[in-house]
């Protein structure tokens, strides 16, 4: 089981008293967001202000990608229909009802 509470590092430890020090020094508690200048002006830092880099083999690979049909809405098989005909006739042939063991 995982330990949600795990015994803390040395230089966590230290971390985080140096910094509740300097709070206390300083009379500032450190907000992480006030630093998060780059979110307020909605540009991601990884990218240039060009924006994100085209992958020319990337586009030319979602273009080759084959779009099946969905199994959902074509029905069952012609195999399985076959095979559920095929009991149904000989279930009545024999005057027996097959039921199926879940267990």
């Amino acid at each position: 089981m995982y330990n949600f509470a795990p015994t803390l590092d040395h230089d966590i430890i230290t971390s985080k008293k140096n910094l509740e020090d300097a709070q206390v020094k300083l009379a500032h508690k450190w907000v992480i967001e006030d630093l998060m200048l780059e979110s307020s002006m909605g540009s991601d830092p990884i990218y240039s202000s060009a924006g994100k880099p085209v992958n020319k083999h990337r586009e030319e690979a979602n273009r080759n990608i084959i779009q099946y049909p969905d199994p959902l809405e074509q029905g069952l098989d012609s195999d399985i229909r076959h095979s559920i005909a095929n009991e149904k006739m000989v279930s009545k042939e024999l005057g027996h009802t097959w039921t199926v063991n879940k267990n």
